[in-house]
């Protein structure tokens, strides 16, 4: 690694549904990968940790290749576990209401399916555009939920019988 350089984020191509994704937003979404040990530190937020470092991190062309999800469940499955880490991170807890709960997961299919051109891909584009705003509702759903246990168990105190 040169000197002057203290990391390398490399473009992620993705394979899914039998494809290789480069709209969407899917691609190029960089990934740093090579880093300097001295010059990183372990950041980001559970469920989405990463390398991060302090100097000049330069961009490489080719791309890793990346297999995501073997399959429509597999993809279904690690929605509901990576939401159900990111309901339960320190300072999540917040109010969600239905402007969080629709908005913010609209604005993820519109970004995705339209703004990236992920229409372009057909039905397979629609599908990736649609679970990218379900990851978004139900992050905040299970955030909504978690937050509504918690009050539950604040307001009423355990009784001592029937």
């Amino acid at each position: 690694m040169p000197a002057e350089v203290d990391g390398f984020a490399i473009p992620r191509l993705v394979c899914y549904l039998g494809r290789w994704w480069y709209r969407g937003g899917w691609y190029p979404r960089r990934v740093l990968r090579l880093v300097r040990r001295r010059r990183a530190r372990w950041g980001g937020t559970d469920p989405h940790e990463r390398a991060e470092v302090s100097g000049r991190i330069v961009s490489l062309r080719w791309p890793i290749l990346h297999y995501t999800y073997t399959d429509v469940g597999d993809h279904l499955r690690s929605l509901n576990k990576l939401t159900a880490v990111a309901a339960t991170q320190p300072g999540v807890l917040r109010r969600v209401g239905a402007a969080r709960l629709v908005a913010e997961p609209a604005w993820r299919f519109v970004r995705a399916y339209l703004v990236r051109l992920a229409f372009l891909d057909g039905f397979p584009g629609l599908f990736v555009a649609a679970t990218g705003a379900f990851y978004v509702f139900l992050r905040w759903a299970k955030v909504r939920e978690r937050r509504e246990e918690q009050a539950t168990f604040t307001l009423d105190p355990p009784t001592d019988g029937p």
